[in-house]
């Protein structure tokens, strides 16, 4: 049985040493809250070129115009629930300003993704 303990003990070192088991590269997507209260607060978004982030809306409000969140050049749309947190994974993104708006366009945010460097 001791000799056992010691080949699974060799294998995980010989896995570790390939790369396996190691975590992931890509860093963690960065989190951001974004309040809905009669508008988006914060309504710009700052980001780099490449960089995933995750958005997260918090619908404090019930009116109807900000019942749902639209990302049209990300063909992403997400119901917002009233005193609920709704997260939004964004990809990587190349360089250039990505609107969303709520689903009536009466109230509009931006991701502004700038170059690396």
């Amino acid at each position: 049985m001791h000799k056992k303990g010691k080949t699974l003990t060799v294998a995980a070192l010989i896995f570790s040493g390939l790369g396996f088991g190691k975590a992931s590269a890509e860093p963690a997507p960065r989190q951001i809250t974004i309040i809905v209260d009669g508008g988006y607060s914060p309504n710009r978004i700052d980001v780099k070129e490449g960089e995933p982030v995750t958005l997260v809306f918090e619908r404090r409000e019930h009116g109807p115009s900000t019942a749902e969140v639209v990302f049209p050049g990300l063909d992403i749309r997400r119901a917002l629930p009233p005193k609920q947190r709704v997260a939004i994974a964004i990809p990587a993104l190349k360089a250039g300003e990505y609107e969303w708006k709520c689903g009536m366009n009466m109230v509009s945010g931006t991701i502004a993704v700038s170059r690396g460097g």
